[in-house]
């Protein structure tokens, strides 16, 4: 039989999941006994050879169950069923996307998919629609990979030490290139108000820019008190830019204050996992396409010589 699609495993992995974590991997296996799958079907591969079809499906039927807010990504590996989760097996309704989208959160993590696949165009998005050409469908599919990865990312983010977080933002501002010329330090604990890195531009330290990192939940806000706060460990070690990022997001009071004319870049979750993605820190490529298109110039008949 084929391999049900990710929409098929939704009901049967909300079924198996529970309050306490359990192991998507020991899930998977169970859902395979329940739907039947022959050995070659459990074995069978992506044409990327990276990952089984059986763990493509069932990891995208998890994404989207997280979104929704009907699963809990409680630890790496694992998930947990929520409230939310619970009622929707209660409700003996067909779980699939269209059921997904009547809640908010689902449909703010469709919209940022399709809005990342058409930045650049002012057309309505219709990622389904016949007039969507080939590049048209790869984008968004390729951004909803992003989007949904991004997420996955923050999560596991927000569940590191403090100490862990500094030292991955660090390593993001070496993969960006900041401190290239100098170099990129972690204070952490031994650090005077709150400071907890300094990238220097320089070799000989000159041009430095300190970094504050802040592993909040998503619902705690940084307001512009924490900024101003950052601002006076600014003054103190007379520098003038500065660096503050958080898991989680800024208020607009931080984000519009003048901060005692220091320059003060504001970096939140969703920027923070954007840039994680793009600079590949927390991630590694699994697969690439490459697109070709025919070279009309070795057809002339000079290219033919």
């Amino acid at each position: 039989m084929p391999i049900p699609t990710y929409e098929h495993w939704m009901r049967p992995l909300l079924e198996r999941a529970d309050h306490t974590p359990r192991r998507l991997r020991d899930i998977t296996q169970e859902i395979a006994d329940a739907f039947g799958l022959t050995e070659e079907e459990r074995i069978r591969m992506l044409p990327a050879g990276r990952a089984t079809v059986l763990a493509s499906r069932a990891g995208w039927a998890r994404t989207y169950l997280k979104q929704a807010g009907l699963l809990e990504l409680p630890m790496p590996g694992c998930v947990s069923i929520t409230d939310r989760g619970r009622a929707a097996l209660a409700s003996n309704t067909p779980i699939n996307n269209a059921y997904l989208r009547q809640f908010a959160e689902f449909r703010a993590f469709e919209e940022r998919s399709r809005s990342k696949a058409h930045d650049h165009t002012t057309r309505e998005i219709q990622t389904d629609s016949t007039e969507d050409t080939p590049e048209d469908r790869l984008d968004a599919a390729a951004s909803e990979i992003d989007t949904a990865l991004q997420s996955t990312l923050l999560d596991a983010v927000r569940k590191l030490s403090p100490t862990s977080f500094e030292l991955l933002i660090i390593a993001l501002l070496k993969a960006m290139n900041y401190g290239a010329r100098g170099a990129v330090l972690h204070l952490g604990k031994t650090a005077d108000g709150g400071v907890d890195g300094v990238i220097q531009q320089d070799a000989l330290g000159l041009d430095r820019v300190y970094m504050q990192a802040k592993r909040y939940a998503a619902s705690n806000t940084v307001g512009s008190p924490e900024i101003d706060k950052f601002s006076g460990a600014l003054s103190k070690q007379n520098a003038q830019k500065g660096v503050f990022v958080t898991t989680s997001s800024f208020s607009d009071a931080a984000r519009n204050a003048k901060y005692n004319n220091h320059t003060i870049v504001l970096i939140d979750g969703d920027e923070l996992a954007r840039l994680l993605v793009q600079y590949n820190v927390g991630v590694e490529p699994v697969r690439t396409i490459a697109l070709k298109r025919i070279d009309l110039g070795a057809f002339e008949d000079e290219g033919l010589g």
